[in-house]
C-alpha cells in the first residue's frame, strides 16, 4: 500500500492506517480513541520530544479519553505521540497508557482540578 493510500485524514488529525493498526496490537489502543485526550480540559503538553534525531519535531501530550476494553468503556489516561502537519493538525504516532511517572506528572500539573 502507498503511504498515499495509507493516509487517514480527518479533520484535526491525520495517521497512517498501517501504525494505527499496530498501535492497536500492540498498546490496545485505537486511534480513534486516543485523539479524545484532545478534548480533555486537563490535557498537559509536554516539551518537544528530542530522545532521537526525528525528521520533524514531535511532541507527546498526556490526557484522559473513554477506551474500549473488551466490550466495556473505561477513562484512562494515555499519553500520545504525534507531530503537526503544515496545516496545524496533529499526525498521531502512537498511544499508550501512562507510566507511573507519566501520571504522576499529569496528576501534579492537574492538581487545581481535583
Amino acid at each position: 500500500m502507498s503511504q498515499a493510500n495509507d493516509l487517514h485524514i480527518e479533520p484535526g488529525f491525520t495517521w497512517l492506517y498501517s501504525k494505527a493498526a499496530n498501535n492497536l496490537a500492540k498498546h490496545k489502543i485505537s486511534f480513534d480513541e486516543a485523539k479524545l485526550i484532545f478534548d480533555d480540559r486537563g490535557v498537559v503538553d509536554l516539551d518537544e520530544d528530542r530522545r532521537f534525531n526525528y525528521a520533524e519535531q514531535r511532541f507527546n501530550s498526556i490526557g484522559r479519553c473513554m477506551v474500549t476494553m473488551g466490550k466495556d468503556k473505561v477513562e484512562e489516561l494515555l499519553i500520545v505521540s504525534f507531530f503537526y502537519n503544515d496545516d496545524e493538525s496533529r499526525h498521531l504516532l502512537s498511544a499508550r497508557k501512562v507510566e507511573k511517572n507519566e501520571r504522576a506528572y499529569w496528576l501534579h500539573s492537574n492538581a487545581d482540578f481535583f
